[in-house]
């Protein structure tokens, strides 16, 4: 399934040339953004995510390589998402397992306001149990309303709220991400986001990253964030880090 990942990335790469949009990402923030790719594009975001939760007596390490969402603008409505993790884990004495995890969705435009430079969008995703050699997990869904609004040209304020399903587990999720344009290339963010835990307790985490365009439809990106509560047995601490690099591309006409 990986190489149909690349051999796909590759078909879409000699089809598809550039034109006048600059690109608008779903990466690296946790906050998915209230815009969807133009109508007959594609746009492919990559990426490398270090993850580690650690309980004070185990900890749990994952690297996701490649972590991977295509978007596909199918209408000027809406776009089809196909999402592709494949996780290297080590713990304890399971060091180097691997696992592949996949999810299909689509994002749907609410509300494009110029006057007020607000938007609003509706995500949903399903998640396709992981597959370990054999398939070792169930069914999810993951839902959220996106809200995104422009201060001025240099600030953006970008918010989702959901409800995500796994494991016959519920999680109210939320995210609040400052977006601010340093220069033409330049950009940082900086974001509290968490869950209601199987809506019984909250657990909240902490990030921040740098966006860089070296074109007008390339965006490279670094990031970094934890966990904000205490480790302990019930609660892991959390620490992560991951790079990636996303571009638009459009076809021939």
């Amino acid at each position: 399934m990986n190489k149909l990942i690349a051999l796909l990335s590759l078909f879409c790469f000699l089809q598809f040339q550039c034109f006048s949009q600059q690109i608008e990402t779903d990466r690296p923030d946790q906050t998915e953004s209230s815009s969807i790719v133009p109508f007959k594009s594609l746009q492919i975001e990559t990426g490398y995510l270090f993850d580690q939760n650690d309980d004070g007596v185990n900890a749990l390490e994952s690297q996701t390589t490649p972590t991977t969402l295509l978007r596909l603008g199918v209408s000027k409505l809406f776009e089809l998402r196909i999402v592709n993790d494949l996780y290297a884990l080590n713990y304890g004495i399971n060091p180097n397992k691997h696992q592949v995890a996949w999810q299909i969705g689509t994002k749907i435009k609410i509300l494009n306001s110029e006057k007020y430079k607000t938007k609003i969008a509706f995500l949903s995703h399903l998640v396709f149990p992981k597959f370990e050699g054999v398939f070792n997990s169930n069914y999810g869904t993951i839902n959220r309303i996106l809200i995104s609004r422009e201060f001025g040209e240099r600030i953006n304020i970008g918010a989702n709220i959901g409800y995500d399903y796994f494991e016959e587990k519920g999680n109210l999720t939320y995210t609040l991400a400052l977006g601010l344009k340093l220069s033409e290339k330049f950009g940082f963010f900086i974001e509290p986001f968490g869950e209601y835990s199987n809506l019984e307790e909250f657990v909240n985490k902490f990030d921040c990253g740098f966006t860089f365009l070296p074109t007008e439809k390339i965006q490279l990106d670094v990031y970094a964030g934890t966990s904000l509560h205490k480790k302990s047995i019930e609660k892991p601490s959390n620490l992560f880090f991951g790079f990636g690099v996303s571009w638009l591309l459009h076809p021939l006409k």
